[in-house]
């Protein structure tokens, strides 16, 4: 599921962020999260806080089991987001991202991230970019106009490297509706 939180001030958002990167986590990965016992808490969160288009701090996004996981990770001020839940935050393309990216977790396993590393690599080799991927599945460096571009490129690699199950991965996703039926067309005619 995922959890937006609101809490009070940016100061306190970016502490919770810190705080789940901070945790007893495979050294680089965000997915999965876990506690230092080796339970699963957490799914991912987002790496930045979400802003509004006036720049406005508007919370964060956080994935996990239900709400209590996140409480005891010290997650604060929760609520459940529907499925469309770009609606709620704005068209926001690391959060596009990373549902993307954690639904591919749940379809795939770990390869979903070799393949986010292959698809960053490619990408830059082939439009002479700078993408990174920080702290788990945060990327860096995408210019904004740029993210439409990307996507289809994400979608295309996942396709090529798993068939049909990339459209699974994009279940939820309002947003990238055009992008996932212009893969379909491409590779189902």
């Amino acid at each position: 599921k995922f959890f937006l939180s609101v809490p009070d001030g940016e100061e306190k958002l970016k502490a919770m962020i810190d705080r789940i990167k901070g945790g007893g986590h495979i050294p680089g990965m965000t997915i999965p999260w876990l506690t230092k016992g080796k339970g699963l808490l957490m799914m991912s969160c987002s790496g930045e806080p979400l802003r509004d288009a006036e720049g406005r701090v508007i919370g964060g996004v956080f994935i996990g089991k239900d709400m209590s996981t996140l409480e005891r990770a010290g997650i604060a001020a929760t609520k459940v987001l529907n499925k469309k839940v770009e609606e709620e935050v704005g068209k926001n393309y690391e959060l596009i991202t990373l549902m993307f990216m954690s639904n591919a977790a749940l379809v795939v396993g770990d390869s979903s991230m070799e393949i986010l590393k292959g698809v960053v690599e490619g990408y830059n080799n082939r439009f002479n970019k700078n993408i990174e991927v920080k702290e788990g599945i945060a990327l860096t460096n995408v210019p904004k106009k740029e993210w439409p571009s990307f996507l289809a490129f994400l979608l295309t690699t996942f396709y090529e490297c798993i068939g049909p199950a990339t459209f699974e991965c994009c279940e939820g996703i309002e947003s990238i509706k055009d992008v996932v039926e212009e893969v379909k067309a491409k590779y189902e005619g």
